[in-house]
């Protein structure tokens, strides 16, 4: 793969170009280095951001399946909180 070069003539025109422009430019992107390179080529933001990233490989896998377990239990204990305290409400009469 060649890598893009920015060029002070490509500065330039990009320049122009946005100066002119009606319409603004955004970048879709599947990693933090492709969204830094959009953004030094003139991207005004990113519009989509790709997430299925973050699950591939056999590193980052186990991470994401930790973090949403993580959140699930989370999830888990408060409900339950919110349970008991709905329950011992009910049973000392003040829920009528």
């Amino acid at each position: 793969m060649i890598e893009a070069e920015f060029s002070e003539e490509l500065a330039v025109l990009l320049q122009i170009a946005d100066a002119m422009a009606r319409r603004r430019v955004v970048a879709n992107t599947d990693t933090p280095l492709y969204a830094e390179r959009a953004l030094m080529f003139g991207t005004m933001g990113i519009g989509l951001c790709r997430t299925e990233q973050m699950f591939d490989g056999s590193l980052r896998l186990p991470m994401m399946i930790e973090m949403v377990v993580v959140r699930l239990r989370k999830s888990a204990r408060v409900l339950s909180i919110n349970c008991s305290r709905s329950s011992a409400k009910t049973s000392s009469g003040s829920l009528r």
